[in-house]
């Protein structure tokens, strides 16, 4: 009898001790996987910070869609972007623009179409030197002050960019006049240009910020998302930077 007691004895500790090694065991595993989540986490939440960057930051980046061109955020002489395409749309002379802003405007030409809008281009990329010849004439014919409120230095341009087009259309004769706004062209492009990533980058009552009289046919390329931001802000681009140029962007 003392033998079956001892014996008994034995397996209860055995069995005390086994469900100990289980608790053990599971606890164990559980900080396991917990460190391991909590490290998994942490990499994901550096990874998604890791591609984002400010807008600002964009904006000073040389190539960037974003990129920030005026008379105090300059282009170099040799900045020739690597990604133009010559349109194939209705135009006054040969237009260039970098591909995504082609695409884009192929786009937007076609939607305004199926409203009965026809769209002409007038002017995209142009270079250093180009744009050199189209300041030094405005010069010669209106002076150096009025001219500077209507054209850009050389190195000052967006159209250096690639990212920058001129519209006009029937109605205009091909030419570029801020009567623009009150043509069925001009009122499309205010009201759809931001949904295929355009904005009016001088617009009316901004002058004193961009530098620029009015030009309701300028349209710039800063893909859709950042175009619509804009857009329902009512600011020009750089009192927008000005404002929201800590917000992240892709």
């Amino acid at each position: 009898m003392q033998k079956k007691d001892f014996l008994l004895k034995r397996y209860q500790w055995l069995l005390i001790g086994f469900l100990v090694l289980i608790v053990c065991l599971s606890t164990a595993s559980f900080h396991f996987i917990q460190n391991q989540e909590q490290k998994k986490t942490h990499q994901n939440r550096k990874t998604k910070t890791a591609h984002y960057t400010t807008l600002k930051e964009k904006a000073a980046q040389s190539g960037s869609l974003e990129q920030l061109v005026n008379k105090t955020h300059t282009l170099s002489r040799d900045y020739v972007p690597q990604d133009l395409v010559t349109l194939n749309v209705k135009s006054v002379r040969a237009v260039q623009l970098r591909k995504e802003a082609a695409e884009a405007l192929y786009r937007m030409f076609d939607a305004a179409s199926k409203n009965g809008v026809t769209f002409v281009a007038n002017s995209g990329y142009r270079s250093y030197g180009d744009q050199e010849k189209i300041f030094t004439q405005h010069v010669q014919t209106m002076g150096e002050a009025k001219a500077n409120a209507i054209s850009s230095k050389p190195g000052e341009s967006e159209h250096q960019l690639g990212l920058a087009i001129d519209l006009t259309c029937a109605e205009m004769s091909g030419d570029l006049q801020q009567s623009f706004d009150n043509t069925a062209e001009g009122k499309w492009v205010q009201a759809h240009a931001q949904d295929y990533g355009f904005i009016i980058r001088f617009p009316k009552g901004a002058e004193a910020q961009t530098g620029y009289e009015y030009e309701p046919w300028h349209l710039r390329y800063v893909g859709v998302s950042l175009a619509q931001k804009i857009k329902k802000s009512g600011l020009c681009y750089e009192a927008y930077l000005k404002k929201y140029g800590a917000d992240r962007v892709k």
